[in-house]
């Protein structure tokens, strides 16, 4: 629940230690019931006093909420003119339910949050016809009241807090409103002072204020969208800070000197001065907001979605790649003909993954454009301009500019062990390195490192032009997953439970750096849907959502033919592929439901490399294993925990390792030594790596591997190995060295033949087998490669 993580962070929300910027903990479900978070922090639990624990007023033109803890938001209704742009917008952010503005009161030396100084028992919220009163009282200490109001005939909303002394001692006391504004829909919030845009943090006076403030949706003056006015119905505030908002920039803020000074989501601050209260004396404040005219243009109009700020999360900046949605409004009388957008941004260090998208809306309506852009961890804090055009004809329709803050990830030079594993050299001037990267307090590798995390020299000198990979000779970064899934009557349960626990399983994926994808194939005594392989989890939780189980009562099912469809699919060559085979019954075979036997499906499963888990009824395991078995995979109770269950099938083995090449600027016979560092997550580490002086030529060994499929036996010819020594091992699915041959390199060529047959060994499954090659001259780098071969019964 969102308002639980609301009540935890909101202690002091000026001068805080958050290191997430993700303002979304702070929006309030409109069906959400406040709750105790269970942090000492309990005004917001409805206690036995309280009615309610929110109210709500509105007319033709505006909208409003107040809550208690002295939280309120305002929006628009209708708004001031007779466009759609305007019509059911913010004014505040998270309207209509947030908690980023609100009333502060400072009381004897310290400002407090009305949510932690008053408790639930001490709060009422009065409703109104035209307005929404908040009583707090604390009996023999003080009482704050706030006021909502609105205009019924332009749309004015005003807020008004009166803090009174109800002790029988004096007190200081004074009166802060925190004003979170965010005109329009989806839209970056300007400031307008006497006409001139405020870019930069500002700390202005009562007199300075004189001359009117406008909050504008874009920060431009053409253009500019929705549009609020702030005003001061009683006396203007001493200082007015106009900042950023400063949960976004985490632990280290200095309200005295506060950074960055570029504004990116702007906050406002009134602060009125403190006076001494002697008993029954009282401090009051208020601030209105009203609408001008709104400026929209007659073409088009974007709103998008980009954050403002991302965040650090364990130290590692997020979102990295992530989705942005752009809305484009069209008054145009004419529907848009090959509109573009384009997307311009300052710094690759926040940029879309390509420039142009397409755009398409009709005559006075709505389009609606998904970008997506991709982050780098920087090392010092940015804020980036970001500028969307929407281009027609050679024309650019509209734009407009978002600034995003970027936080700075620690930089340390401990925490990681990076370990070389091998250095090819063999292709000279263009080298690869291959290393391993694990976490030096919990040796868990690390396997979410960018480009941007690496540096790299080659004899004290940077190279900045290289390629960072993923180790894919054995091919098990990648995978790709088909669920075949029976939905008759008897599997209901299983469907919603591979709905509930697919994130579970992708995580376990994602935390290993592996790329995936998911497939659906569902089967009765016939074939259901065949839904193709898709990166995105939630398109595929929707596939699973829609199955509805029924029918079965006459089993076997046709889970032959549904594993037969689900080799059809579109794998990636390089991925590991897997078939979770899901179903309670015994399947058809060679009858005329279908004419598939188990040997013609193993046949295809096992041309494509693919391994198959089941989960099923474990009475009839025995048939299970005739498919499981020979591809490799493993069966899983269908009784058992289907989340656990999902896990255990993620974790086969993966390379942890990284491949780094580049192309050296040395003559191939100049010894040289390469140093990298690894900066990631806070954490830092080194390696080192030294050529022999001269370099020797690196082992070239070809290997060349048939019949392939084989049974029983496969030949492996290495070609070229003179002078090279090493071994050639034989690894089944699981990572596990079943054979291994010597090389002492006093030939050219060597010819092995691998017998599954061999020294009175359990008998292999078939499936696929990686022949690993590990070879070295003299004082050379060791020059591993990889092939698979496949085993077919």
């Amino acid at each position: 629940m969102k308002f639980l993580s609301a009540c935890i962070v909101l202690l002091g929300l000026l001068i805080c230690d958050l290191s997430a910027q993700n303002k979304a903990v702070f929006d309030i479900d409109d069906e959400t019931t406040f709750q105790d978070a269970g942090q000492g922090n309990d005004a917001l639990r409805k206690g036995t006093g309280a009615t309610t624990d929110r109210a709500a007023l509105g007319n033709a033109f505006t909208a409003a909420t107040l809550l208690r803890g002295a939280y309120f938001t305002f929006g628009t209704t209708g708004g001031s003119s007779g466009s759609r742009l305007d019509d059911n917008c913010q004014l505040t952010y998270g309207h209509p339910y947030a908690l980023t503005s609100f009333v502060e009161f400072f009381w004897d030396g310290v400002w407090r949050k009305a949510d932690v100084f008053f408790s639930g028992d001490e709060q009422r919220i009065v409703p109104g016809q035209d307005s929404l009163r908040l009583e707090l009282l604390k009996s023999g200490v003080c009482h704050l009241s706030v006021l909502i109001r609105h205009s019924a005939q332009d749309g004015t909303l005003s807020i008004e807090a009166q803090l009174r002394n109800l002790d029988t001692a004096p007190h200081q006391g004074a009166l802060a409103i925190q004003l979170d504004p965010a005109p329009g829909s989806l839209g970056r919030r300007g400031v307008f002072l006497a006409g001139i845009p405020v870019q930069r943090d500002t700390l202005l006076t009562a007199a300075e204020l004189s001359a009117g403030l406008l909050l504008y949706e874009r920060a431009q003056a053409d253009a500019s969208g929705l549009k609020a006015a702030v005003s001061w119905p009683m006396t203007a505030p001493d200082q007015l800070r106009i900042a950023n908002w400063q949960p976004a920039l985490g632990p280290v803020f200095n309200p005295a000197d506060p950074r960055p000074r570029q504004l990116f989501d702007v906050v406002l601050r009134a602060e009125w001065r403190s006076a001494t209260l002697q008993a029954s004396d009282a401090v009051d404040a208020a601030l209105a907001l009203s609408l001008p005219q709104p400026d929209f243009p007659a073409g088009a109009f974007m709103r998008f979605d980009l954050p403002t700020a991302l965040e650090l999360d364990k130290g590692a900046l997020f979102p990295r790649e992530f989705p942005v949605m752009v809305e484009t409004y069209n008054g145009d009388t004419a529907p848009f003909d090959n509109a573009k957008l384009r997307i311009v941004s300052a710094s690759d260090i926040l940029a879309p993954t390509t420039s142009l998208w397409g755009v398409a809306a009709a005559a006075k309506d709505f389009g609606y454009t998904r970008a997506t852009f991709r982050s780098n961890e920087i090392y010092e804090e940015e804020v980036v301009p970001v500028t969307f055009y929407c281009d027609m004809g050679g024309a650019t329709l509209d734009s407009v500019t978002r600034n995003v803050y970027i936080p700075a990830v620690a930089l340390a030079d401990t925490g990681l062990i990076i370990a070389v594993d091998t250095v090819d050299t063999g292709l000279l001037p263009v080298m690869t390195m291959y290393f391993g990267i694990n976490d030096a307090w919990t040796n868990v590798p690390v396997t979410a490192v960018r480009k941007e995390h690496v540096w790299l020299w080659e004899n004290g000198n940077r190279i900045r032009d290289f390629i960072l990979e993923k180790d894919a000779r054995s091919g098990v970064n990648a995978v790709d997953v088909v669920f075949a899934l029976d939905v008759t009557g008897s599997m209901s349960g299983e469907i919603a439970a591979v709905r509930d626990n697919i994130h579970a399983f992708t995580n376990e994926l994602t935390e290993k750096g592996i790329s995936f994808r998911l497939g659906l194939v569902t089967f009765y005594d016939t074939i259901g849907d065949v839904l193709p392989l898709t990166p995105d989890v939630s398109v595929f939780q929707s596939w699973v959502a829609k199955q509805v189980a029924s029918g079965g009562g006459d089993a076997p099912e046709n889970s032959l033919e549904a594993l037969r469809q689900a080799t059809l699919m579109d794998f990636r060559p390089q991925a590991h592929r897997l078939i979770v085979w899901i179903t309670d019954e015994d399947y058809h075979e060679g009858n005329v439901v279908t004419p598939l036997t188990v040997k013609q499906v193993l046949e295809m499963l096992l041309n494509k490399a693919i391994t198959v888990h089941a989960i099923g009824a474990v009475h009839r395991k025995q048939r299970y294993d005739r498919i499981t078995e020979p591809t490799g995979g493993l069966f899983f109770d269908i009784n058992g925990n289907f989340r656990d269950i999902l896990l255990d099938i993620s974790r086969f083995n993966v390379s942890t390792l990284y491949q780094l090449r580049y192309v050296s600027p040395l003559p191939d016979t100049t010894a040289r030594r390469v140093d990298i560092e690894v900066h990631f997550a806070g954490k830092g580490g080194a390696a080192s790596w030294q050529s022999p002086s001269p370099p020797q030529v690196a082992a070239e060994g070809v290997l060349e591997c048939y019949p392939n499929p084989f049974n029983p036996a496969v030949t492996l010819l290495l070609r070229n190995a003179a002078g090279s020594s090493g071994w050639l091992s034989v690894m089944d699915g699981n990572g596990r060295e079943v054979e291994r041959f010597a090389v002492d390199g006093l030939r050219d060529e060597y010819r092995f033949v691998w017998d599954v047959r061999d020294r009175g060994a359990a008998p292999r499954a078939s499936g696929v087998y990686f022949i690993h090659t590990q070879l070295r001259r003299e004082g050379g780098p060791w020059v591993r490669g990889t092939a698979s071969v496949v085993y077919t019964k």
